[in-house]
């Protein structure tokens, strides 16, 4: 769900997905700008910053996290896992933490004619810059 107060209810463990979320959702904003800015400069909020960072220790680690019961962490495995990286990792902890707290604040954003849009995106750019699409071919 958006709204973390009914995933939360959903979730037998929910407190501990509330507890890894609730903070960030509330930053949501400050989690966005630290994950995707410019990283030569200090964070506008050092408080999120730290938040995140402590969220990406734990989550990151191999004991994957703070997360208590299956429910809980299956949900933001299968979150991270949309990342292509080995979990745990911090990498994939940053990606999920940053997606959950997207699909918590503000929502996923839905591309219109679905995910099939954004293939069709990408090979009409490549095409437009002058590059081909071959398929069946070996990659060597």
């Amino acid at each position: 769900y958006r709204d973390l107060d009914r995933t939360c209810a959903e979730l037998e463990h929910g407190a501990s997905f509330r507890r890894l979320l609730g903070p960030l959702v509330a930053r949501s904003e400050d989690v966005v700008a630290l994950l995707l800015g410019d990283k030569r400069s200090l964070p506008n909020s050092p408080t999120s910053a730290l938040r995140l960072g402590l969220r990406m220790l734990a989550q990151g680690t191999p004991a994957w996290g703070t997360l208590a019961g299956e429910d809980a962490r299956a949900l933001f495995t299968g979150v991270a896992a949309h990342i292509i990286s080995r979990m745990p990792s911090l990498t994939a902890a940053g990606a999920g933490l940053m997606l959950a707290t997207l699909a918590h604040s503000v929502g996923w954003p839905i591309p219109v004619g679905g995910s099939q849009a954004i293939t069709d995106a990408l090979i009409a750019d490549l095409r437009a810059h002058g590059g081909e699409l071959t398929a069946g071919a070996e990659v060597t």
